[in-house]
């Protein structure tokens, strides 16, 4: 803590250590220095950057629409399939109901993989991959 008007000198110092999950709400504390004549009184809070969710920040989900993805994230970082997507990372295209024999998967580059039933069939083919 520095006094107004007087040179750089400091005149205390305070350490401390505390667990706090992010929240937008936020948490006051107030730090003594050892007499009844200095005390300091602050709010802060924990807030995750970026695409990190969750009590500690440590879930990462970024959103994405492309070949490696096509989900959304919830507000703790939950991956959520856009419409016509499944699996775990949301890259297998959902085939409509007359097409249920075969499953096609969108792969690097731009490629469709399809099970063995599709080869006989043509009911993926009139999909847009």
């Amino acid at each position: 803590m520095l006094l107004a008007g007087s040179p750089r000198r400091l005149i205390w110092r305070h350490a401390s250590q505390h667990l706090l999950n992010a929240s937008s709400e936020w948490t006051r504390s107030t730090a003594n220095n050892g007499t009844s004549s200095t005390s300091l009184e602050f709010d802060y809070r924990v807030v995750c950057t970026g695409n990190y969710h969750g009590p500690r920040c440590a879930t990462f989900c970024r959103p994405r629409d492309d070949i490696n993805g096509h989900y959304r994230c919830t507000q703790n970082g939950t991956i959520v399939c856009l419409d016509g997507w499944s699996d775990t990372f949301c890259n297998r295209r959902k085939l409509p109901a007359e097409s249920a024999c075969c499953e096609c998967e969108v792969d690097y580059p731009f490629s469709v993989i399809c099970s063995a039933c599709f080869e006989t069939s043509t009911a993926c083919s009139s999909l847009a991959f």
